[in-house]
């Protein structure tokens, strides 16, 4: 059964809620918070993050030509937005929390051009986007998104964001390791935490090769990198694909320019998949979650049960009132 439009919305207010509270915590007067890792709470082990080598994983083997324009999907304050600046004309920006496109406005002014920032729904790209960019990427965002429904709808969109052959890359969080991950096709809308609090994990590249084939990409490859700062899954993984067509100012969109960068064709394989989810359902992190929240579900039984007997002891040996 689908899930509902309002279910979809509570989970998507929840995340707005999170992200203003983390905003709020974090120390955006100066820049000083860049040079640490708890200075900030939006992207956390910021200084980490800062050393780790997004631009070989997103950008190697391509090649841009003059005027290339990006756009980066939950840009947080900023961060890959001032660092992906060298590479592009432009790089524009999109994030569901308000509190977080203010800072990354304020942190952007410094560079040769202005991004374009807008806060989103959370599970969509503003209209104007349509056909504007040659170049999609996000990192450590979607991973932290556990509603199916809603990364697809991200992915779709970046797919209408992109011209006739743009290019998506993206990183979401891989294997298992996370002790509150959820399954790739779940849409937890119960989650009551996001930003690593309940984040989605792949446990076969062809969970993400079904989503893009259906959207319309085509070309799709994949790396896996080790684990970035902070977080606590197994592994990363980068996926690249390409909407068709030959319009966008990016060259070399072809996976035989990319296997020197690690990257391996990516395809859909569903009896691969299932095999991978059955054993994870069945002996990784999300069938122990699973398992125990069926003991904890038999020990609330079994503890409302002892009460109702407690209560009946209770009631048949209390004396009878006595009257004068």
């Amino acid at each position: 059964m689908p899930t509902s439009p309002a279910a979809i919305a509570s989970y998507l207010d929840m995340e707005r809620r999170e992200y203003a509270a983390l905003v709020a915590r974090s120390q955006f007067g100066d820049e000083a918070f860049a040079a640490s890792n708890s200075g900030e709470h939006v992207v956390g082990s910021y200084a980490g993050h800062e050393a780790f080598d997004y631009e070989r994983w997103l950008l190697g083997g391509l090649t841009r030509q003059p005027g290339a324009v990006a756009i980066d999907y939950g840009c947080g304050p900023g961060r890959m937005l001032k660092r992906m600046a060298r590479f592009f004309q432009r790089v524009d920006g999109v994030d569901i929390s308000p509190e977080v496109i203010a800072v990354a406005q304020r942190r952007t002014t410094d560079l040769p051009v202005r991004p374009r920032l807008w806060v989103t729904d959370g599970a969509s790209l503003p209209v104007d986007t349509a056909g504007q960019y040659d170049f999609a990427f996000s990192v450590i965002c979607l991973q932290h998104i556990c509603v199916h429904t809603v990364r697809y709808q991200i992915l779709d969109g970046l797919y209408r964001a992109l011209k006739p052959g743009g290019v998506l890359s993206f990183q979401l969080g891989y294997g298992p390791g996370h002790p509150n991950m959820v399954d790739y096709e779940h849409d937890f809308v119960q989650a009551t935490a996001t930003n690593g609090g309940t984040d989605v994990g792949v446990v076969h590249p062809g969970e993400i090769a079904a989503d893009l084939t259906r959207i319309g990409f085509t070309r799709l490859a994949y790396a896996l990198t080790p684990t970035g700062p902070g977080d606590r899954h197994g592994a990363w993984i980068f996926v690249r694909a390409v909407k068709p067509g030959s319009v966008a100012a990016i060259g070399d969109a072809d996976l035989a320019y990319w296997t020197p960068y690690g990257f391996t064709a990516l395809t859909v394989d569903p009896a691969a998949v299932s095999t991978a989810r059955h054993i994870q359902r069945t002996h990784g992190v999300v069938g122990r979650r699973r398992n125990l929240h069926r003991k904890l579900q038999d020990a609330e039984r079994t503890l409302t049960s002892l009460r109702a007997d407690l209560a009946r002891a209770i009631s048949s040996n209390a004396p009878a009132n006595s009257q004068d």
